[in-house]
């Protein structure tokens, strides 16, 4: 039996294709997130946790190799599914929690 396609799969797909044409094969963690529309740390924590497959060179910086096809699973399965992709709450964070600290000029 044949599987039958749908139009917006087919064209999801035809979508995801042509966002990808200039970008090279790998690409660096920058261009895998400016393709996704995704922030530094949400782009850090999908190729750390495995979400997203990539090779690390052991590099300080531009560590990060992901394939094209990989993306495009990605993307894909992040339409299907993007519950799946979604950050753990207060798991990452861009300040400190200062709520707690005490003023530095209020009487003590």
């Amino acid at each position: 039996m044949k599987k039958k396609k749908t139009v917006s799969n087919d064209s999801l797909k035809e979508k995801i294709e042509e966002i990808l044409t200039p970008y090279p094969d790998p690409m660096s963690r920058n261009d895998f997130r400016i393709v996704c529309h995704i922030g530094t740390r949400t782009s850090l924590y999908l190729l750390q946790s495995g979400l997203v497959p990539c090779k690390n060179n052991g590099k300080k910086t531009r560590c990060y190799k992901i394939a094209k096809k990989d993306v495009a699973e990605y993307l894909y399965r992040r339409e299907s599914d993007p519950m799946r992709y979604t950050r753990p709450a207060g798991g990452i964070t861009t300040t400190p929690n200062t709520r707690n600290l005490p003023h530095r000029w209020s009487a003590s």
